[in-house]
């Protein structure tokens, strides 16, 4: 575990690459927060609102709540105390190191919140469903948290599950899992969907750099 936070490891990380990767999310999340203030930023997702909640059945609310459930920042934290577990326990040290670092993202999407200062969708505007939806809008932190953790595991998935079929399942599964936390909270009335977007951008801003240096460490 000592070897991921060797100075050479953090070398790797910082290749053009890495530092592209950094610099468009940090372009997208910026961007966003500036014309999110845009009038037509706010039509187009007031259409994009309305569009998805026209296909309201309570199956695809089930859906959407459970989605949601899986990107509640308790529901991540605890299973990251689990995966910590697991890679004890599977001697993967660098992992049981790395993974908690995926949860930067709930306190950078706070500081973010708190600064673009954006209010949630309203009753006049979109059908608000009940569930979790408390302090500023931009960006997502369902959808950021998520795109930290799912992501970071996906990716840890793909490195350390041998065979394809199984890798590709257990992959896909986990990389869908954003997706559907973000679309949740566009469809549930809890944020607007450049909300999730600029959430999206910033859960990779945590991710890819995680992602590279355990690849560095091997």
């Amino acid at each position: 575990m000592g070897g991921v936070f060797n100075s050479d490891y953090w070398k790797r990380v910082l290749t053009p690459e890495s530092l592209a990767v950094l610099l468009v999310t940090t372009l997208i999340v910026t961007a966003l927060a500036i014309l999110i203030r845009l009038r037509v930023t706010y039509r187009l997702d007031l259409s994009a609102t309305k569009a998805l909640q026209t296909f309201e059945r309570p199956w695809a609310t089930r859906l959407a709540k459970w989605a949601t459930w899986m990107g509640n920042s308790l529901t991540v934290v605890l299973l990251c105390v689990g995966v910590v577990a697991i890679a004890l326990l599977c001697r993967q040290g660098e992992v049981a190191v790395l993974a908690p670092f995926t949860l930067l993202s709930l306190p950078i999407n706070a500081v973010v919140k708190n600064v673009v200062d954006r209010k949630r969708p309203g009753e006049e505007e979109a059908r608000i469903h009940p569930g979790p939806r408390w302090g500023f809008s931009y960006p997502s932190g369902h959808s950021m948290g998520s795109a930290a953790f799912y992501g970071f595991l996906a990716f840890l998935l793909w490195t350390l599950i041998p065979g394809l079929p199984l890798r590709v399942g257990l992959v896909s599964a986990f990389a869908l899992l954003p997706v559907l936390v973000g679309v949740s909270r566009v469809y549930l009335g809890a944020h607007w969907t450049s909300d999730v977007v600029g959430g999206w951008a910033g859960g990779l801003f945590v991710a890819v750099p995680l992602a590279l240096l355990y690849n560095g460490v091997h």
